[in-house]
């Protein structure tokens, strides 16, 4: 079996690809959606709509370490 070369990031963890990028700009993408939306459609105001948004964020980040791992087990 081919080895997949593994490449560490700024955060220690070893990736293989630029999958793990594409993940991250398109959560990072919906959160900005959100946070407009919400300031846009129901009058947030902006300080609001960023405590949502980083809350969301970490949330995100919680629900991917616990899914890689479940994966691992």
């Amino acid at each position: 079996m081919k080895d997949e070369k593994m490449e560490m990031c700024a955060c220690g963890c070893h990736h293989g690809g630029g999958k793990h990028l594409y993940m991250l700009i398109g959560s990072i993408a919906f959160v900005y959606g959100l946070m407009s939306y919400l300031m846009a459609m129901y009058g947030w105001p902006a300080y609001a709509a960023w405590m949502v948004g980083g809350v969301l964020l970490v949330l995100i980040g919680w629900v991917k370490k616990w899914m890689y791992m479940q994966k691992g087990m």
